[in-house]
């Protein structure tokens, strides 16, 4: 999420995508899972663990293909009726269904990740205006005045008690604050979201210097675990209490208490950006960056498949995706598991068994 984007644009972009931009850090209670949404939010709940309510896909095809207007750096949500909305760098936001774009939405400037909440869609830009979304695409808007800029951004989780957990970055130092008013300095600076464990309520974040850290709600450091890499994604918690995370050596590491259980390695000298999401099988799903492949791995690291890009027209019916595949946004899930992945390049794919 924290690479080869402009500075101040990926900060904002996690910021948005966890519903920071506008009073979060203030509300007492967290943003609810609704049960209508499919995919609301970034990762997909307010814990932004990952965790995916369904199986992917066994034998995945290219069930569609939407091309976009532009660049994109954010990752889909998903509406109750099955809609995807993504935001792009031409600063539109794009509501696609069945692979058709059916409407676009103009803002004034760039913007991350949007969210639902009930039957709206919340965006927010790089210029701080809140707009408020219907699922037509009409809308109501108003500014925000920045909280000390956009590089100087909370970045937020819930756990499952409530309590609100933020990353606080400044220079090249990283605070975790807690809820209860406990601060935890990290070594170096963040490079994740938290992602917060849904059963013991432990914080995880990854950092610069390749140290992945386990604090508990308390405000302890549990443990820490160190990769001779940048650790480039926001951690998957597995049932189990397995946690996943990739890093900028192409390889997929899964740690527990502290100890690595095993690595998946892409390719020497590849790099993922694209959060990995964990199924309640403990199947994890993932996209590399610079590869070209979706990978499916099962619950000890082994693979299940993986997609090929290749140039294939969209309505191919083949496991080979169409274009330059080049992804740096989570992906999303929805109800009858299919993924929803988008490229840098502006392409929405749909894969589903």
């Amino acid at each position: 999420i924290f690479s080869m984007v402009p500075s101040s644009l990926l900060l904002l972009a996690s910021l948005v995508a966890l519903d920071t931009g506008i009073g979060l850090a203030q509300q007492k209670n967290p943003p609810q899972n609704s049960p209508d949404p499919q995919w609301w939010t970034f990762r997909g709940n307010a814990s932004r663990n990952g965790l995916m309510q369904i199986a992917g896909p066994k034998h995945p095809h290219l069930l569609w293909a939407a091309t976009l207007g532009g660049s994109v750096f954010s990752s889909p949500i998903i509406g109750a009726d099955g809609t995807v909305y993504v935001n792009a760098l031409d600063k539109k936001m794009y509501a696609i269904k069945d692979g058709k774009v059916r409407w676009t939405f103009a803002t004034d400037a760039a913007a991350g990740t949007p969210q639902l909440r009930g039957s709206q869609i919340r965006i927010v830009t790089r210029t701080w205006r809140l707009y408020c979304v219907d699922e037509a695409g009409s809308k109501s808007a108003r500014f925000c005045p920045p909280r000390g800029g956009i590089d100087d951004t909370d970045i937020t989780a819930y756990g499952p008690n409530g309590g609100l957990y933020f990353i606080d970055i400044g220079g090249d130092e990283t605070t975790i604050q807690g809820h209860s008013g406990w601060h935890v300095q990290l070594r170096s600076k963040a490079t994740t979201t938290p992602s917060v464990s849904e059963s013991s309520g432990n914080i995880y974040v990854g950092s610069e210097d390749g140290t992945i850290y386990c604090i508990s709600r308390e405000g302890k450091i549990a443990w820490t675990y160190k990769i001779p890499a940048k650790i480039t994604t926001p951690p998957a918690i597995k049932n189990d209490g397995d946690i996943v995370f990739t890093a900028n050596d192409g390889a997929l590491y899964c740690v527990r208490d502290g100890k690595l259980r095993w690595k998946f390695v892409t390719r020497e000298g590849g790099r993922v950006f694209s959060a990995p999401l964990v199924d309640p099988s403990g199947s994890i799903y993932f996209a590399a960056v610079d590869i070209g492949y979706v990978y499916a791995l099962t619950s000890d690291g082994s693979s299940i498949w993986k997609l090929n890009t290749p140039v294939l027209s969209p309505d191919a019916s083949a496991s080979k995706l169409a274009g330059t595949f080049i992804v740096q946004s989570s992906m999303a899930v929805d109800r009858q598991g299919r993924l929803y992945v988008v490229t840098v390049e502006g392409t929405l794919y749909c894969i589903s068994d």
